[in-house]
C-alpha cells in the first residue's frame, strides 16, 4: 500500500469548467463510439484471392514458401506468421511484396512432416485491416500426424508488462473515482468528515504509460514486417488495433487533463470506460460478439471492486481515533454490500467470456490458456474467502469496526486482487484454445483437383456453398465469421434431369462440411440444401448444376472488366441482406473506374471463371475466390457490360441490377477507336 501513501485530505483544485472541455469530452465519446460500432460497408477491401498452399492441401514435401493473391495492392505493413499445430512458431522469412503489391512471398525454411498453421494481417489503401487464418500439412505419404495443445508459443513479456501497467493504472483509477461517489461522499456529509482520495493523477499516469508503450510495440511490430510505403506510425495505428490502442490513450489522457476540473471529476469515470470498452475490444474476447460486451462488463466490475478496495485500504490507513469509527464503519459496510454485487457480475461475465475461449472442458488443463485462467479464478476465489472473512470478523454486525483486523486483510485481499489482475494482463498475450482442434478440425476438407463447378447462397445467416467436381458432391456451410459452421445439420433433397426425385445421405468432411460421391447425368440438376446450426438462422436454398461443367473463360470475366472499367455513368441499385429481415437497399450513381476498382476479381487470379446459363438471352459467368470463401455470379449483357451481380460471402448476400446512359455501349478504354 506504499503508492497509497502521503495523500492528502480532499483537496480539489477548482477552476471554472470551460465550454471547450465538454465540448471536446462529448465529441471524443461520439467518435470512438461510432469508430467501435459502425457497421461494415458492402463495398470490397483487400481480399484474399487465393494462397500457395491452399487452406486444406496436404503436400508430400516442404514448400519452398508461402504466397497470398489480394484483390488490390496493399498499402500497410503485412504480418504474416506460421506455427506448428502444437504452437511452436516456424522462423519463416520477412514477408515480400510481389507485383506490385498484390502478391505477397514469405520464404520457408524445411517442413518436417506435420500440419501448420498461417496467420496474416494486411491493410488495404481505405485502411481497413484484413486478418485470416489456414492450415495445411505436410507429409501425407504415411499417417497424418495429430495435433498436440501443449504448446502455445513464448509468452510475449513486453506486452504483457505493457497491458498490466495500462490496466491496474485504469482499474484503480476507474474504481477509486467511482468509489468516492458510491460510498464516501454519503459518509462524509452524514458524519461531517473529510476522506482521502487515492491519487488518481498518479494512477492515469501509470496507465497511460502503459497504453503509450502498448501502441509503441504496435508500432515497432509493424515497422519490422517490411517496407510498408508509409510511415510506421501510420502503418500501424491506422488499423483497426491501431485505433484500438488509441481509444485506450485518449480517454485516459483527456480524464487527466480533466481532473483538476471539480465539476468535471465525476464524470471522468464514464469517459474512462470508453478506455474499457477499447481494452475489452482488443481481447481474445472480440472473436465472439456475444463475449465483447461480457468482456466489458466484467473488466467494468473488477475496476469498481478493485478501486474501490484501494480506496477502502487508503481510509482505514488514514483515519484514526475513536471519533472517527463510525464513519470508517459505515463505509466499510457500504463498501461490503457493492462489492456483493461487484463479484457476482464479475464472475457471471468472466465465465461467458472464457465459454468462448474453450471447445471442451479438457482445455482448462491441457492448455496453457486454460492453465493460466485457472491460476486467475484460484487467485478470485481466495480473494473472495478473504472478503467474507473480513466481512464476517472485522466488521461484527453490532460493534464498531476492528481496525488492525480489517487493515491486515485489506492488505492481503488487495494484493491477491493486484496478481489477478497481472495473470489477466498475461492472459491476453496466450494463444486461446480454440485455435487448436483436432486435425480433422484444424485442416477442414482437402482442396478441389480438376474442374470445379461452385454455386453458394446465403440460407438464413449460414452462407452455404455447393461444389460440383467429377463423381462428387460437396456442401459447406460457414458462419458469418468465416468459420465453419461446427456441428452443422446438412440436408440435401434433389430432382435429377430425368425429373426423378432423391434424396443424399452425405458423409462429414469436417466441421460444417459434407460430401457424398454423385454420379452426375447430362442436363440440369436442381438441390435444396437445409443448413440449420445451433446459434444462427438457417434455411433452405435451391441450387441447380448444368452437367457437364463448360470450359473456364477468363477472358470474358476480362472483357468484362474492361468494358465495365470504360463506362463513363453507372445507374446502379444494390440490396444487402445479412440476417432474415436484414436488409439494406440503395441506388447511386457510379462511375465504371470506381465500380471496378472495387471489385474482389478486378485483379485476377479468380478460380473457376466458369459460364453458365442465364434467362433473357443473357450470358451468365461465375467465379470463386478460395481465399475469402466468396463466390460471385455474373449476368452479362450482349455488350460484355453487367446487368445483375450476386456476391455471396460469410454473412453476407450482395445483389446488384445496373443501368447504362444512352452512347455508353461498347466503349472501350481509349474512346471506342
Amino acid at each position: 500500500m506504499a503508492m497509497f501513501g502521503a495523500v492528502n485530505p480532499v483537496r480539489r483544485v477548482s477552476r471554472p469548467a470551460h465550454r471547450h472541455d465538454w465540448s471536446v469530452l462529448i465529441a471524443l465519446a461520439l467518435a470512438l463510439g461510432l469508430a467501435l460500432l459502425r457497421p461494415p460497408l458492402a463495398g470490397a477491401h483487400a481480399f484474399l484471392v487465393r494462397t500457395t498452399p491452399q487452406a486444406g492441401e496436404r503436400l508430400t514435401s516442404s514448400p519452398r514458401d508461402l504466397r497470398f493473391q489480394f484483390s488490390e495492392p496493399l498499402a500497410a505493413g503485412e504480418r504474416v506468421t506460421i506455427r506448428a499445430a502444437g504452437g511452436a512458431p516456424v522462423p519463416a522469412g520477412p514477408p515480400e511484396r510481389l507485383q506490385g503489391g498484390l502478391v505477397v512471398r514469405v520464404p520457408l525454411p524445411a517442413l518436417a512432416d506435420g500440419i501448420y498453421v498461417v496467420s496474416w494481417q494486411v491493410a488495404a489503401a481505405d485502411g481497413h485491416l484484413t486478418v485470416g487464418e489456414l492450415a495445411f500439412a505436410v507429409g501425407t505419404d504415411g499417417e497424418m500426424p495429430g495435433v498436440s495443445t501443449q504448446g502455445a508459443g513464448p509468452l510475449a513479456w513486453p506486452a504483457t508488462l505493457a497491458r498490466w501497467l495500462f490496466l491496474v493504472g485504469l482499474l484503480l483509477a476507474f474504481g477509486g473515482l467511482a468509489s468516492e461517489r458510491l460510498v464516501w461522499a454519503p459518509v462524509a456529509r452524514r458524519h461531517g468528515v473529510g476522506i482521502p482520495t487515492l491519487p488518481v493523477g498518479r494512477l492515469l499516469l501509470l496507465a497511460l504509460a502503459g497504453g503509450v508503450l502498448q501502441a509503441l510495440l504496435l508500432v515497432r511490430q509493424t515497422a519490422g514486417d517490411g517496407d510498408t510505403g508509409r510511415p510506421a506510425w501510420s502503418a500501424a495505428l491506422l488499423t483497426v488495433p491501431g485505433l484500438l490502442a488509441l481509444g485506450q490513450v485518449i480517454p485516459v489522457a483527456y480524464g487527466l487533463r480533466l481532473l483538476p476540473v471539480r465539476r468535471a471529476r465525476a464524470w471522468i469515470p464514464l469517459l474512462l470506460g470508453l478506455a474499457l470498452l477499447a481494452a475489452a475490444v482488443r481481447g481474445h474476447a472480440g472473436a465472439a460478439w456475444w463475449a465483447a460486451p461480457a468482456n466489458v462488463l466484467h473488466l467494468a466490475a473488477v475496476g469498481l471492486w478493485f478501486g474501490a478496495l484501494a480506496h477502502l485500504g487508503l481510509v482505514v490507513w488514514r483515519l484514526r481515533g475513536r471519533g472517527l469509527r463510525p464513519a470508517l464503519g459505515d463505509g466499510a459496510r457500504r463498501y461490503a454490500g457493492l462489492a456483493l454485487g461487484l463479484v457476482a457480475l464479475a464472475l457471471v461475465s468472466g465465465a461467458i467470456v472464457a465459454l468462448a475461449q474453450f471447445t471442451r472442458p479438457a482445455e482448462l488443463v491441457d492448455s496453457v490458456y486454460g492453465r493460466v485462467l485457472l491460476v486467475k479464478v484460484l487467485l478470485v476465489i481466495a480473494t473472495l474467502v478473504l472478503a467474507a472473512v473480513a466481512r464476517r470478523w472485522a466488521l461484527p454486525a453490532r460493534r464498531g469496526p476492528r481496525r488492525a483486523v480489517l487493515w491486515r486483510l485489506i492488505r492481503v485481499e488487495g494484493l491477491l486482487l493486484l496478481a489477478a489482475v497481472a495473470v489477466a494482463g498475461a492472459l491476453a498475450s496466450v494463444p486461446p484454445p480454440r485455435n487448436a482442434t483436432a486435425t480433422e478440425n484444424l485442416l477442414g476438407p482437402p482442396p478441389f483437383t480438376g474442374p470445379v463447378g461452385r454455386r453458394a447462397m446465403l440460407a438464413g445467416q449460414l452462407a452455404v456453398y455447393l461444389a460440383a467436381t467429377e463423381d462428387q458432391l460437396q456442401v459447406r456451410v460457414l458462419e458469418p465469421s468465416g468459420e465453419p459452421a461446427a456441428g452443422a445439420d446438412i440436408a440435401i433433397r434433389g430432382r435429377a434431369p430425368d425429373g426423378t426425385s432423391f434424396d443424399v445421405l452425405p458423409r462429414a468432411c469436417g466441421p460444417g462440411c459434407a460430401t457424398n460421391a454423385f454420379p452426375w447425368q447430362p442436363g440440369t440438376t436442381t438441390f435444396a440444401v437445409t443448413a440449420t446450426t445451433a446459434g444462427w438462422a438457417g434455411g433452405t436454398v435451391p441450387f441447380a448444376v448444368a452437367w457437364p461443367l463448360t470450359p473456364e473463360d477468363p477472358a470474358l470475366l476480362a472483357r468484362v472488366v474492361e468494358t465495365m472499367r470504360a463506362q463513363s455513368r453507372i445507374a446502379m441499385t444494390e440490396r444487402v441482406t445479412s440476417a432474415p429481415g436484414a436488409v439494406a437497399e440503395s441506388a447511386f450513381p457510379i462511375t465504371g473506374e470506381r465500380f471496378i476498382d472495387n471489385e474482389p476479381y478486378e485483379g485476377g487470379g479468380a478460380d473457376d471463371v466458369r459460364p453458365v446459363p442465364a434467362p433473357d438471352g443473357a450470358r451468365g459467368l461465375t467465379l470463386y475466390l478460395s481465399g475469402s470463401s466468396l463466390w460471385v455470379y455474373l449476368e452479362i449483357d450482349g455488350e460484355d457490360r453487367l446487368r445483375r451481380e450476386t456476391i455471396v460471402n460469410p454473412g453476407h448476400l450482395i445483389e446488384r441490377t445496373f443501368a447504362y446512359d444512352a452512347g455508353t455501349a461498347g466503349l472501350s478504354r481509349d474512346g471506342g477507336r
